[in-house]
């Protein structure tokens, strides 16, 4: 009987352990995992399920934890994967919610510059690829 209650008291711990585990670090922890997933060196960075997961899961966060030093660096992670897998408009936006929300980052002239390079490359668009290497130009 004894051995009963102890398994139940180590099993009742261990549903209050799960459930009390922090979301924050449950998300970066998954996102790692995806990340060791698409970009090892065995990974297959060509896999645009995992790819687009990883995407989700940056935004996600970013929208969760806005205030969070990662959601910038999430959000610049899910441009550069959308700009390379052809997805410029979303890159874009991702490029402006990074230069809207989070100014002081350090890589916002990187951010401003890729937003030109996207509208150069990705989207054919050379009047506002000009305009935005000028605003680059002009800025740094």
């Amino acid at each position: 009987m004894k051995t009963i209650k102890v398994f139940a008291l180590i099993m009742l711990s261990g549903i209050i352990l799960i459930s009390c585990s922090d979301p924050r670090a449950e998300a970066i922890e998954e996102i790692t995992d995806l990340e060791n997933i698409l970009f090892s060196e065995e990974g297959d960075m060509g896999n645009l399920e995992k790819a687009n997961q990883l995407i989700e899961k940056y935004v996600f966060f970013a929208d969760q934890y806005p205030d969070d030093s990662l959601a910038p660096e999430y959000l610049f992670k899910a441009a550069d994967i959308t700009m390379n897998f052809n997805r410029g408009e979303m890159a874009i936006n991702l490029y402006n919610r990074i230069l809207h929300n989070y100014p002081d980052f350090r890589k916002a002239p990187e951010c401003l510059f890729l937003k030109a390079y996207v509208y150069e490359n990705n989207l054919g668009d050379l009047e506002n690829a000009k305009k935005y290497y000028q605003e680059f130009i002009d800025r740094y």
